[in-house]
C-alpha cells in the first residue's frame, strides 16, 4: 500500500517561476526565480530546464496544480453567471483574440466566480506529460487562502499582496469577499493611492485592519511608508500560525 503522496505546485508568471515539492504536506523542494520572461513559452522553458537539473520527473508526482498569475481576469458575482458569455466579462479589459481559450475558478464559500485566461501553452504541456491535473487563477488561490483567517471575523480587512511589478489587493468585510484587484505600480505614493482610494469606495474609510503578504522584503520601503498612513497594520500572526511564509503565501497555501 502507498503510504506518500508527492504533490507538485507550480506558478507561472511572466515575472518569476517557483515550484514547491511536497510529500504528505511537507516541502521537501522550493524553487523560486524572480525574472522577467518574454512570453509564456519561456517561461515553460525555464521550468523544464529547472526541473531536469534538479532530477525531477512528473511522472513520480501523485498530483500536480499549476497557479497562473496574470493581470487578465475579472470577477462575476455567482449569481450573474452564465458560461456561455465568459468573453463578456473579460472584452472591456483584456484585447481578446478569437482564440482565446477563457477558463474560471468558482471561489470557494464566497459566491464569486473568477473568469481569466490562463497560460494555454503551460496547460497543453502538462495535460501531454501527466495527465489530469488542476490549474486556478493566482487570485483564486489567494482569496481561497485568506478566506480561511477571515470566515470568523466581524471586522474589515484588507490585504496587500505584492508581486514583483504589481500588488492585489483583496478587502473583507464580516468575513465577505467586498473587493479585489490587481494593479502596477512604480512607486509607494502609486500604492498609497489605490490603497486609501479603493477602501474608500468600499466605505471602509481608515477603519480596517491592514495585512501584508507577498514579497514584502524587497518591498520594505513601501511597506514602512504605507505604515505612516494606515492607523492599523496588523503583523500576520493568523497567517503565520500555518507556517507559510509571506513570499510564498500563494504556492504554498494551496496545499496547506
Amino acid at each position: 500500500m502507498k503510504n506518500t503522496s508527492t504533490r507538485l505546485s507550480v506558478q507561472f508568471s511572466l515575472t518569476g517561476l517557483s515550484f514547491c515539492v511536497k510529500s504528505n504536506e511537507e516541502v521537501i523542494d522550493l524553487y523560486a526565480e524572480p525574472t522577467d520572461f518574454e512570453s509564456p513559452e519561456e517561461v515553460l522553458s525555464r521550468f523544464m530546464q529547472r526541473f531536469e537539473e534538479k532530477g525531477l520527473q512528473l511522472k513520480n508526482f501523485d498530483s500536480v496544480l499549476l497557479i497562473h498569475q496574470n493581470e487578465w481576469s475579472s470577477f462575476v458575482p455567482k449569481a450573474f453567471f452564465d458560461e456561455g458569455h465568459l468573453s463578456d466579462y473579460l472584452q472591456y479589459n483584456i484585447a481578446l483574440i478569437p482564440t482565446d481559450y477563457i477558463a474560471y475558478d468558482v471561489i470557494a464559500n464566497n459566491d464569486m466566480i473568477n473568469v481569466y485566461l490562463p497560460f494555454v501553452n503551460i496547460n497543453n504541456y502538462f495535460l501531454d506529460q501527466f495527465g489530469t491535473f488542476q490549474y486556478k487563477h493566482h487570485l483564486t488561490v489567494l482569496i481561497e487562502s485568506i478566506f480561511n483567517a477571515e470566515r470568523n471575523k466581524k471586522t474589515n480587512s484588507t490585504y496587500l499582496h505584492f508581486n514583483e511589478k504589481t500588488f492585489d489587493l483583496i478587502s473583507f468585510k464580516n468575513g465577505k469577499l467586498q473587493f479585489c484587484n490587481q494593479f502596477q505600480f512604480e512607486t509607494a505614493e502609486d500604492v498609497l493611492y489605490y490603497l486609501i482610494f479603493c477602501t474608500e469606495q468600499i466605505g471602509f474609510s481608515n477603519d480596517f485592519s491592514l495585512f501584508f503578504l507577498g514579497k514584502i522584503e524587497s518591498h520594505q520601503s513601501i511597506v514602512d511608508f504605507i505604515k505612516k498612513y494606515i492607523d492599523n497594520v496588523e503583523n500576520n500572526e493568523r497567517l503565520a500560525s500555518q507556517k507559510l511564509p509571506p513570499e510564498h503565501f500563494i504556492l504554498l497555501n494551496q496545499h496547506a
